[in-house]
């Protein structure tokens, strides 16, 4: 015999298969989702994983309203799932049944996978009933419900054969044809076509002899779950067999993949813990209710029993026994007295007839009124409550026989009061501030209640929990089981449509105690804690998905920038290099290709190699040298070191409301901290006169100083290395700071106050990062100087450098050119004196200058007569001649570069016709040679051994 597990850990079981299915579904989906095989796969999944939630659902549903989505679910995904498996077993061992000419043919399996869905809410829209019927209220909850409990349409039995029975035929028919007769088919889909059948066969054991022997949700959810390892097994089986191409970013695949396996995590986690909480704030609420609606049961019970008490011991003093109108009225009156809210107190015989009164006017017959028939009948509970004829007021009666000595009944003792003290009892009674407590009587007529605006006493209340529970058939004399209390709890809505949240309780006289708050202020924070968990859900999705997508893009762009280079290098541009990113595999690939490509490189083109260097070279000093200047503009703009310190000190005086604060910079002997900035009127004398303190021998700031260590004074007056500074009179408490830059103090933030112990280890920790700034901005400031000197001297050394450049190159020759309407004539003899006369105002002479070296002179001349040379002209011209100073500058270092290169071939080729030979007479000659006509001389000679005749080179010969 197969025992089940307790009822309470199904849901969980449930849950969980539900959240796997679901978790591993969106992950085949995404891994391949234009697969066929993996496209089925991830729907039944799905649809196994909204089955197995429904399930837990149903099983640990308490109610009708909790049981009837779940129960939809379970109609919509049980009838589904047959189809579903014959599709995805074609799918994985015969995927082009799916996609040929012949797939019209399972047009008829996807309609009946579909069926349950399109008729459930065909069902639930316009109450067809073709095969959704739904959850009957009066059900018995506590366990589950099976599926022909709520399917039982008129389409049932014809989706159900079809479903159960053909189906599962058909499937098994195809699996023996694939594990038996298909010898065609793969190794992999042999052994899957094995797998599969028995997987089915063990469902089909499963649902005809162990589902009557075990609750009926287990065999629900095993079958749920066999299927669902069973296809997983097969899918990841087929894809790791079939090696299918993937298609699309790997990035996204990879992003989606890890939010699938932790966002349904997360979610799941937030669903478990808000409906936690839901059960315990509804305990909890269920638990106030109780108290308030006892507080005010034991109030009211006791009143009345006192009251009750007081008209028997009043109907048994013998003045009131003898029936005598004389000796009644006094007690009659001594009882008003002693109980002032009771306005009336009478008595009458048997008959109705008035005998004594309190006061006010006698009445001569009570026999008529309700409350009197029933005190002389000796029925209900000595209290009644009736609205009076005469003065319209709602009333309470209460009321005791008089009885003889013998037990006869000689008349009735009665008191009349205002409903209004008891509805005062229970106004002071607090119910939260959008609770409201009412007390009702047997007629379901309000008597009391906390809030005098919610009904009128004594007439019938639409909304009261009595009437609410009636209409629903709920016995409100038979208390109900909620944990550890006793009692009647409803949930209804009143006419208003708000949905309250009531406890009930019933006095011995019939009367009800009920109090309530509306659902929406009980479920308030429930509701906040849920947005809340949903808000946080979705802002923890956001940053994952953000990490994961910039942590995957990392790790991908080493092998994005391989994929490119390589792409590159096929296309023919073997100047691309793999950027080495990592030590790890993709590392090395990357080193192991540029290796290659490299070797590649040399083989194909040294010398353009070599040339290319040489030009890189320089185009990297140019940048160095660019981003230098850039570097140095930036820091001159950077604030003086004095602007710095004494904007500090003010910010620090004002922001914490300091009463002085100042900053000593120690010397360069060391030996001095120097008062350098202060924000207070003292410190600024102080700095006047040049105040400075010897460092670890005078006050709070040379100890600093000194040990490099924060030291605070709470009281100065009993602090020892305190300076009492005169300047300084006020001040109580002191802390200084060290102000440490590379490892080694350079000056102290002293702050001071005018309050004894004003200073907190928070404000040491304040205060030492805004000095630790103040350090670091003092060392910047030197460091920006000395990189302003080293800036200039390369800069010197860089138009002295360009200067002997263009000294050299004009040496020999100096270029003039002249141009007018004619055209450019031929160079003129550097002799010849082309400056105009600076007194003519045609004319005007403009020096060609780079780095403050002029490289030349350009003259200009307008013919005829006319205006003196604008300044808008002059500086056209000026900026014309800027960048033609430049270009000049290019142009040379054109041509060095050009003079390099040419001289790298030439070594390049001389190298090459050395090494051409191995007898080293030969390659002396050809040295000799080669040197004679390179550097174009008389004669070249190449000495191995002074002693042994050289061998010369002359003329063409070598020799």
């Amino acid at each position: 015999m197969i025992s089940s597990p307790p009822l309470h850990i199904i849901p969980y079981l449930a849950w969980l298969f539900a959240l796997i299915e679901l978790i591993l579904g969106l992950y085949i989906l995404v891994s391949n989702p234009w697969h066929t095989a993996n496209r089925h796969t991830s729907v039944l999944l799905i649809v196994l994983a909204l089955n197995s939630f429904a399930i837990g659902s149903l099983v640990n549903a308490v109610n009708y309203a909790s049981a009837q989505t779940p129960a939809m679910i379970l109609a919509v995904t049980t009838g589904a799932i047959a189809p579903l498996t014959l599709l995805c077993t074609v799918a994985l061992l015969w995927s082009g049944w799916l996609q040929n000419r012949w797939r019209w043919i399972w047009l008829p399996v996807y309609g009946l996978a579909i069926a349950p869905l399109i008729l459930t809410l065909l069902d639930i829209w316009l109450g067809t009933e073709f095969w959704y019927t739904g959850i009957a209220p009066d059900s018995n909850w506590g366990g589950f419900q099976s599926l022909d409990a709520f399917t039982q349409g008129r389409q049932f039995s014809q989706i159900q054969g079809a479903s159960y029975i053909v189906i599962i035929i058909i499937t098994l028919g195809i699996l023996l044809y694939g594990a038996l007769l298909n010898h065609k088919a793969s190794k992999n889909n042999h052994n899957l076509s094995w797998v599969l059948l028995f997987t089915t066969l063990l469902v089909g054991f499963v649902q005809l002899y162990v589902a009557k022997q075990l609750n009926p949700a287990l065999p629900l959810l095993a079958t749920s779950s066999i299927y669902a390892v069973a296809f997983i097994f097969a899918t990841f089986s087929q894809m790791i067999s079939e090696r299918r191409i993937q298609r699309g970013s790997l990035q996204v695949r990879l992003t989606a993949l890890i939010l699938i396996a932790t966002v349904p995590v997360m979610v799941t986690i937030t669903i478990f813990i808000t409906t936690r909480a839901g059960k315990l704030l509804e305990q909890y609420s269920l638990a106030q209710l109780h108290a308030s609606n006892q507080v005010i049961t034991t109030r009211l019970d006791q009143w009345l029993t006192a009251n009750r008490l007081a008209m028997q011991e009043l109907a048994r003093q013998p003045d009131i026994i003898s029936m005598e109108p004389e000796r009644q009225t006094p007690i009659l009156k001594a009882m008003v007295d002693t109980y002032p809210y009771l306005y009336r107190v009478i008595t009458s015989d048997m008959d109705g007839k008035n005998i004594a009164l309190s006061s006010g006017k006698p009445i001569d017959d009570f026999s008529q009124y309700p409350w009197f028939q029933a005190a002389k009948a000796g029925t209900g509970n000595n209290f009644q409550t009736w609205t009076n004829p005469s003065t319209g007021m709602p009333e309470l009666i209460g009321y005791a026989q008089i009885l003889d000595t013998n037990g006869d009944a000689l008349g009735l003792v009665m008191f009349a009061a205002s409903l209004q003290v008891v509805d005062k009892l229970v106004q002071n009674t607090q119910s939260g501030q959008s609770g409201i407590a009412y007390v009702l009587n047997d007629k379901d007529q309000i008597v009391a209640r906390s809030d005098p605006s919610y009904a009128s006493l004594l007439k019938a209340e639409d909304n009261s929990l009595a009437i609410a529970a009636a209409k629903q058939g709920i016995d409100l004399n038979k208390p109900q089981n909620f944990g550890e209390f006793q009692g009647v709890l409803h949930n209804y809505k009143d006419k208003g449509g708000v949905s309250w949240r009531a406890y009930l309780s019933v006095l011995p006289n019939g009367w009800s105690i009920v109090v309530q708050i509306p659902e929406g202020v009980l479920m308030a924070n429930l509701i906040l804690f849920q947005r809340i968990s949903w808000i946080a859900i979705g802002l923890a999705s956001t940053l994952l998905f953000v990490l994961s997508w910039l942590t995957i893009r990392q790790g991908l762009h080493p092998i994005t920038a391989l994929t490119a280079t390589v792409a590159a290098i096929t296309n023919g541009d073997l100047t691309q290099v793999a950027p080495i990113e990592s030590d790890d595999e993709i590392g090395v690939l990357a080193r192991a290709f540029n290796s290659m490509t490299a070797q590649l490189r040399e083989l194909i083109a040294n010398l353009e190699r070599r040339v290319a260097d040489r030009t890189r070279d320089l185009e990297k000093r140019a940048v160095q040298l660019q981003v230098t200047a850039e570097v140095a503009s930036e820091a001159s703009a950077i604030q003086d070191l004095e602007t710095l310190l004494v904007n500090t000190v003010r910010l620090i005086s004002q922001k914490f409301n300091f009463y002085h604060a100042g900053i000593f910079l120690i010397d360069e002997s060391r030996k001095y901290a120097i008062l350098s900035a202060a924000s207070s009127e003292g410190g600024q004398r102080m700095i006047n006169r040049g105040h400075k303190l010897e460092v670890g021998k005078v006050g709070i700031v040379g100890y600093v100083a000194a040990t490099g260590t924060p030291r605070i004074a709470l009281d100065v007056g009993t602090d020892a290395t305190y300076f009492n500074n005169p300047d300084l009179p006020q001040t109580r408490s002191e802390m200084a700071l060290p102000l440490i830059s590379r490892g080694q103090t350079i000056g102290v933030l002293d702050v001071q106050s005018t309050k004894p112990g004003a200073f907190s280890e928070e404000d040491t920790a304040t205060l030492q990062v805004l000095a630790d700034q103040v350090a670091l901005a003092i060392e910047n400031s030197r460091l920006i100087s000395e990189m302003q000197n080293a800036l200039q001297e390369i800069k010197n050394l860089y138009e002295v450098q360009v200067g002997q450049a263009w000294q050299k190159r004009l040496s020999n020759q100096k270029i003039a050119y002249t141009y007018n309407r004619m055209g450019a004539q031929t160079k003129l003899s550097v002799d010849e004196d082309l400056r105009n006369d600076p007194h003519d105002p045609n004319s005007i002479s403009i020096p060609i200058v780079f780095r403050g070296f002029q490289l030349g002179t350009v003259n200009l001349q307008r013919e005829g007569d006319h205006l003196t040379w604008t300044a808008e002209e002059i500086d056209t011209i000026n900026t014309i001649v800027a960048q033609f100073s430049l270009a000049l500058e290019n142009a040379r270092l054109l041509e060095e570069t050009q003079r390099r290169a040419a001289r790298e071939r030439q070594m390049a080729d001389i190298t090459t016709k050395l090494r051409a030979s191995n007898d080293p007479e030969t390659i002396l000659k050809t040295a000799a040679e080669e040197l004679l006509q390179a550097l174009k001389v008389k004669q070249s000679q190449v000495l191995v051994n002074p002693k042994i005749t050289p061998v010369r080179g002359n003329g063409g010969n070598g020799h």
